[in-house]
């Protein structure tokens, strides 16, 4: 009887341990980013929730055309450090849900600009 109950008891442990191994869980797929130049003035900006400043800016290679757009700042030093009228130049982070700008540095005014 000692002998069943014993063999029952390690027959237990090891179907205990032998558990199958929980499945690796599944890595989020990785989010493609690409990074831009852009050169631009600051025609306003706007404060709040989603920081954002209005650009009036130059060609953004391999990415779009001239034109004045709003670009949301998410660092809200960088958007602290801007005024309306500034000319800076930043970096564009773009992906497929998202656009931002970041690296944002105020720079003196082209020279084409300092006439008007």
């Amino acid at each position: 009887m000692k002998r069943i109950a014993c063999f029952l008891l390690v027959a237990f442990a090891l179907g205990c341990n032998s558990a199958p191994a929980p499945e690796p869980e599944a890595e989020a797929p990785a989010v493609e980013t690409h990074r831009y130049e852009l050169m631009g003035k600051v025609l306003e900006l706007r404060a709040g929730e989603s920081n954002a400043a209005v650009i009036e800016h130059e060609e953004i290679v391999d990415f779009m055309d001239a034109m004045t757009m709003t670009f949301p700042i998410k660092d809200a030093a960088e958007f602290a450090k801007l005024h309306e009228n500034d000319y800076i130049h930043a970096d564009v982070v773009s992906s497929d849900d998202e656009f931002y700008i970041e690296n944002v540095e105020v720079v003196e005014a082209p020279a084409a600009a300092e006439g008007q």
